[in-house]
C-alpha cells in the first residue's frame, strides 16, 4: 500500500512477480466519464482492510464536518482524525496483546463534541514508533502479558523499550524508556483524575490547535514511569 507524500487518498499497489507496479485510476475519455480498464488477461488481487486500520483524513472545516456528521458520514475533521488515531493505536495494542494470550478489557467509546461535531472517542492511546511499528514488534513488547485493561476515558502514552506484563489504567499514564534503557511493567494499576476532555467555546482564547479541534485536554493528574539511565532495566509494579 502506498500513500502520497501529501496524502489526499490512498493509492493502490499492484504486485507482479518479479516486478512491482504502482497504479492509479485513469480516465479513458477526455470528458472524464469513463475509466480505463485493464486487459482481460490481467490478473489483479487486492487486500481490503477495515477503515479504522488504514484510513482517516483531516480535510474538512467545522461547518462541512458538522453537515457530514449529521448525515452519518465520517466528518474527516480534526476531532475525527485524532479520535481515529487513538482508536487505531488501541486496536493494534489490543490485537497484539490478545495474540500473546493476554486478557484485554477496553472501555466503550463515548461521544465527544468539538466545534459542534459529535464523534466517538475511546481510550487515548499513543504508541510511539520507538515502541512498535508492527504487530511483531508489539508482540515482543507484550510477551508474557496477562492483562491489559483501559477505561474509556484513559490516556496512555508508551515510548521506547517498554515491556508490559500487566496494566490496568483508569486515568492517565506515561510509560517511557530513553534510547538504551528498558522499562518493564510487571504489574501496574493506575487510577487518577487523568486528562479530562474539555470543549472550548468560540470566544475562548486557546492555542490554534485546540481551536481547530474544538476541545482541549485538562491534564489534571498523570502517572509517569520513566527510565532515563542508559544501559539499565527498571521494573515497575504496585
Amino acid at each position: 500500500m502506498c500513500v502520497d507524500l501529501l496524502p489526499r487518498r490512498l493509492s493502490f499497489l499492484l504486485l507482479r512477480l518479479p516486478s512491482h507496479q504502482l497504479c492509479s485510476s485513469r480516465c479513458a475519455l477526455a470528458a472524464r466519464s469513463e475509466f480505463r480498464s485493464s486487459a482481460a488477461s490481467s490478473q489483479v488481487g487486492f487486500i481490503e482492510l477495515d477503515r479504522w486500520f488504514c484510513y482517516s483524513c483531516v480535510k474538512n472545516d467545522a461547518e462541512d464536518a458538522r453537515q457530514k456528521a449529521v448525515k452519518g458520514i465520517p466528518p474527516e475533521c480534526a476531532l475525527s482524525g485524532e479520535a481515529d488515531l487513538y482508536a487505531n493505536n488501541m486496536g493494534l495494542l489490543a490485537r497484539a496483546a490478545e495474540s500473546v494470550g493476554a486478557r484485554v478489557e477496553i472501555g466503550e467509546s463515548k461521544p465527544v463534541c468539538g466545534n459542534g461535531v459529535v464523534y466517538p472517542m475511546g481510550p487515548r492511546v499513543v504508541l510511539a514508533p520507538s515502541w512498535g511499528i508492527s504487530q511483531d514488534c508489539m508482540r515482543r513488547r507484550l510477551r508474557g502479558a496477562s492483562k491489559i485493561k483501559l477505561s474509556s476515558t484513559s490516556t496512555l502514552i508508551v515510548e521506547g523499550d517498554v515491556f508490559i506484563k500487566h496494566l490496568e489504567l483508569d486515568g492517565a499514564a506515561v510509560l517511557r524508556a530513553v534510547p538504551g534503557a528498558k522499562l518493564v511493567v510487571e504489574r501496574l494499576v493506575v487510577r487518577n483524575e487523568g486528562w479530562p476532555l474539555k470543549t472550548v467555546s468560540n470566544n475562548e482564547e486557546v492555542p490554534a490547535a485546540s481551536a481547530m479541534r474544538g476541545y482541549r485536554f485538562e491534564k489534571k493528574e498523570t502517572y509517569i514511569a520513566e527510565n532515563t539511565r542508559v544501559g539499565t532495566t527498571q521494573t515497575v509494579q504496585n
